[in-house]
């Protein structure tokens, strides 16, 4: 049950990403910001996250084998959670080693 919450949850997060993604466009904006380490893992982890949604739905739901006894395939609908979670540290530290500023060399 909680194995497909998770994937509607997810599958719904995938609308405000479009305008996320859409609006990541503007990182690299600064001069110098495509060489900066940070920003660029924010890009990343920002453009991975419906990667990782189909990975996790298609992983966790097993339509391959429909009868199958193993109960950790069903963790694997949190997968999207480390995009999500990497966008959030890559944010925490261009705040904290480059001041807020995505054209840094950290």
């Amino acid at each position: 049950m909680i194995r497909r919450v998770a994937n509607v949850l997810f599958l719904l997060g995938l609308f405000p990403w479009a305008l996320l993604f859409f609006l990541s466009i503007m990182l690299f904006d600064a001069p110098g910001s495509e060489t900066s380490p940070l920003t660029v893992g924010l890009s990343y982890s920002i453009a991975a996250y419906p990667l990782l949604v189909v990975v996790g739905f298609f992983a966790s739901s097993g339509f391959w084998r429909m009868r199958d006894d193993r109960h950790w395939r069903r963790h694997l609908a949190f997968l999207p959670l480390l995009s999500i979670l990497a966008t959030c540290l890559f944010f925490l530290a261009i705040l904290q080693f480059c001041d807020g500023r995505f054209a840094c060399s950290a």
